[in-house]
This record gives structure tokens, C-alpha cells and sequence, in this order.
């Protein structure tokens, strides 16, 4: 079997490629044998050939598996339209695929949106989600972020130390081999870019796949609801271990497609996905997939920094 190269597909479009429209019907399409005349006139089907009977305009009725087969996709196209799922919980569209909050940062770029509407509480305006689709999304940022684990280059300049940094990073595997590995492809991009490579952790793996199947059971693609529900659940995960730091800035990609390759690729074509996996400011990142009934895959990234 031939090695799963790193997919090269790069663009600079705006355009969303995760536009999340409703599934087809997965049961197959039986067609009836059934065949009706327009008047009780009409004579039997075995008098007349099947072109005189489309010229008669006969029309085939619907199985009862047809049938169900148009319910169940008139109950889909509702719940896309409404924003709701099967069950009838609902799930808001995402504005963008990639989405961030900085707790640093107080009052949200003019040219960004909120892809959750601020929810007001009795103390203060809980934090939202912010799409990353900016062109200056990293306008400002240092060459480098300089992190604890830096300090053992014992170096001054920003310029050497990530010089010295990417010379590391290099000696890392840069094709993920016979089994996809969105974490080493995720670091290849970053390696080519000059930008130091992600840790990967094992809770916000956890937290990622957990994600990615409940997109796979709706067959929808939406954001953990808010960024403190993912700070809680990573304090959770991480209560005992104690592994994490707080992270100031967090980050989430989502995405859907045949496989993983497939679904990296789209990310990087699109501005706000590819801003986060390419973010200078973050250190840590999860990864989780999970394959619906229908067989799309689905996929979620988390970022911390």
C-alpha cells in the first residue's frame, strides 16, 4: 500500500467548503411495479406496450418504502431549515468552521462575527466563539511565542530561537505514513511556514472524538456550545492528572468528508480553519473523527496557547 502523502492543495479563496446540507435518504430506492392509468377507462396493462402507456401518461404509485423515503427527507430538509436536529434539539449552523476565544482580549474585531449569540447571565456576558476568518488574523504577533519549554535554548534573540526551534522540528515525521495522522499533517503545514509544531494531549483528544460523534449522530456539523463548556470539560478530564495549563487562547476546527486526508485538505483551503492550524500563538492541540452510519467522517480539532 502506497504512503499517505502530505495533501499540498493550497488557496488563498474565502469560500466555505463545509457548507452543511442535509443527507439523502440512506434507504435504498425500490421502484414499484405498480402502474396507474389516469381514468378506470384505461385498458389492462397487459393490452399495451410501456411506450404507449407513457404516452398515456401512466404514472408508477409510490412504495410504502418510497413513501417513508420522502417523510424522512422532508423531515431532514425541515430540521436543516430550522437549525434543529431529528430529535428536536436544536443546533445553530455555524458561521464559520474555525472559531477562537483570546480571554485577553475584551471587545471582539469589528470585522469578525460571533458565531453563538451572547448569552447575559446576572454577573457578566459569557464568552462566545469568534470566527477566525480574518485576513489579519495574525497581524501583530511576534515571530515567536516564547514557551516554558523554549528556556532550554537559552537564547535571546527571537530570530535564533526559532531558528534553533525549527531545526528540531524538521527531524519530526513529516508524512503521516501507511495510517493518517491529522497531527503530524497539522505540524508538517505549520513546519513548512516556519511556525513551531503543536503538542498533541490526550484529553483534548478525548474531548475532540467525543465531539466529532455527536456530529456523526446528527449528521451536522456544529461547535461545543461554548468556550467554557470546553475549559470545564478539559478541567474535568484533567483533574487528576493535572497535566494542562490554563490556556489563554483556544481554538476549534470542524469539518466533514471521505476520510481524513480529504477533510485536512478542505481545511487548509479555508481561511478560518487554516488560520487556526497555522496560529503562532497556540501550543497544544486535540484531535478526534468519527464515521457516520452514511460514511462521512467527521472530524474536530482543538487548540489551546
Amino acid at each position: 500500500m502506497a504512503a499517505l502523502g502530505i495533501p499540498s492543495y493550497q488557496t488563498k479563496s474565502n469560500r466555505n467548503l463545509f457548507v452543511d446540507v442535509s443527507m439523502a435518504p440512506t434507504v435504498p430506492f425500490i421502484k414499484s411495479e405498480e402502474t396507474v392509468f389516469p381514468t378506470d377507462s384505461s385498458p389492462s396493462k397487459g393490452s399495451l406496450s410501456p411506450r404507449f402507456i407513457n404516452n398515456l401518461g401512466g404514472k408508477k404509485a409510490k412504495s410504502p418504502i418510497e413513501k417513508s423515503n420522502a417523510s424522512s427527507f422532508l423531515n431532514r430538509l425541515f430540521c436543516s431549515i430550522t437549525g434543529n436536529n431529528s430529535r428536536g434539539n436544536y443546533r445553530p449552523a455555524p458561521v464559520a468552521k474555525g472559531v477562537y476565544i483570546d480571554s485577553r482580549i475584551d471587545d471582539v474585531p469589528a470585522n469578525s462575527v460571533k458565531t453563538i449569540d451572547t448569552v447575559h447571565s446576572s454577573d457578566d456576558v459569557e464568552a462566545v466563539w469568534i470566527a477566525s476568518n480574518l485576513q489579519n488574523h495574525q497581524r501583530g504577533v511576534p515571530i515567536v511565542i516564547r514557551r516554558p519549554e523554549f528556556d532550554a535554548y537559552n537564547e535571546a534573540d527571537d530570530k535564533k530561537l526559532l531558528k534553533k526551534i525549527m531545526s528540531k522540528a524538521r527531524k519530526l515525521p513529516q508524512e503521516p505514513g501507511k495510517y493518517a495522522s491529522n497531527h503530524v499533517m497539522v505540524n508538517a503545514e505549520r513546519t513548512k511556514r516556519n511556525i513551531p509544531p503543536l503538542r498533541r494531549e490526550r484529553h483534548m483528544d478525548q474531548i475532540a472524538r467525543e465531539q466529532a460523534k455527536l456530529m456523526a449522530d446528527e449528521k451536522k456539523l456544529f461547535h461545543i456550545d461554548t468556550p467554557n463548556d470546553l475549559k470545564n470539560r478539559l478541567k474535568e478530564k484533567d483533574r487528576e492528572s493535572n497535566e494542562l495549563p490554563t490556556f489563554e487562547r483556544m481554538g476549534t476546527n470542524i469539518g466533514k468528508g471521505k476520510n481524513i486526508a480529504e477533510v485536512h485538505r478542505f481545511m487548509m483551503a479555508a481561511l478560518a480553519e487554516r488560520n487556526n492550524i497555522q496560529d503562532k500563538r497556540l501550543f497544544a492541540m486535540g484531535m478526534g473523527a468519527y464515521t457516520a452510519e452514511n460514511g462521512v467522517l467527521y472530524m474536530c480539532q482543538i487548540f489551546g496557547g
